[in-house]
Formats: structure tokens, C-alpha cells, sequence
């Protein structure tokens, strides 16, 4: 059986950083193993490094340890982790709620965007810039209808 020697342990000064996150009510644990919510701060993380998070209504406490970083954002570990259950299942109701009031909403509509872009048509799902640079509100909402009916005739056939 292996027993570690005085010279076996080795002090690493800065090796790793310790930071903290204070997030609002309304994020759920699942959130933080998704790599593309640390999209915005995937630079200042290492591997090694310690990410404690705190919700501002203390539904949620949770120590994270950065396994890796890539282009997607960081790979990382739950090391220790507490979500009041009771808001936990409040926001996934809250959640799902709101997924079927996104569906119910039309797939495309009509904003001005500016003296540059105009009016333009927009996919409500991933706001990505359909149509640009339409004269007038009536052709960007005659253009938005167009689109939904060209989706329907695509979903019938």
C-alpha cells in the first residue's frame, strides 16, 4: 500500500483560482452543465479552477470544478451541489409554461431595425434576420405572411 512521503507533497501556489457567481433567482442547476451558458466568461477559466454558485434567493448552491476549456465553453465537474427542490420544480413549470407559449407565437414577424436594415423580417425562434431592408411596414408584414404561408404548405405536404 502506497503511503505519501513529505517530498511527495508539493505546494502549488496559484494553481488554481477560486471564483464566485451570483446569479439570479430563476436559473436552474441544469443550466450549469450546459458549456454554452459560460460562453461569455470561457476565457477567464482553467482547468483546475474552482466556480462557486450562489442564487441571490438561495434556491441554489453549487461548487463546480473546470475540467477542460474549449471553443463550446468549459467541461465541468459538480463537486458539491444543493437546489431547494421546491424551486427547482417551480422553475420547470415556470419553464415549461413558457415553452408552449413560444410555440403558440407565429414563426416570423415584421420589425423596423433602423435607418440602415429597414423593416425586417425576423424568425422568432432564433431572432436570426430573414428579410432585410424592406421599404415599408406593409411589405415587411405582407413578406412575414408570405413565410407563414409558405411553412404551412410545407407542413402539409
Amino acid at each position: 500500500m502506497y503511503k505519501p512521503f513529505v517530498n511527495d507533497l508539493k505546494e502549488t501556489p496559484f494553481a488554481c483560482v477560486s471564483y464566485t457567481i451570483k446569479v439570479p433567482a430563476g436559473v436552474h442547476i441544469d443550466d450549469l452543465s450546459n458549456p454554452s451558458w459560460w460562453t461569455h466568461i470561457r476565457a477567464l477559466l482553467k482547468p483546475g479552477d474552482l466556480v462557486n454558485v450562489f442564487a441571490l434567493d438561495q434556491s441554489l448552491d453549487v461548487e463546480l470544478r473546470v475540467l477542460a476549456v474549449d471553443v463550446a465553453g468549459p467541461k465541468l465537474r459538480v463537486l458539491r451541489a444543493y437546489a431547494d427542490p421546491v424551486a427547482m420544480e417551480r422553475l420547470v413549470e415556470q419553464r415549461e409554461a413558457s415553452a408552449e407559449e413560444r410555440a403558440q407565437r407565429p414563426a416570423f414577424f415584421a420589425k423596423w431595425q433602423g435607418p440602415t436594415a429597414k423593416w425586417c423580417v425576423i424568425r422568432t425562434e432564433t431572432l436570426e434576420v430573414v428579410v432585410r431592408e424592406l421599404a415599408t411596414r406593409e411589405d415587411a408584414v405582407a413578406e412575414v405572411e408570405r413565410l407563414l404561408a409558405e411553412q404551412a404548405m410545407a407542413v402539409v405536404a
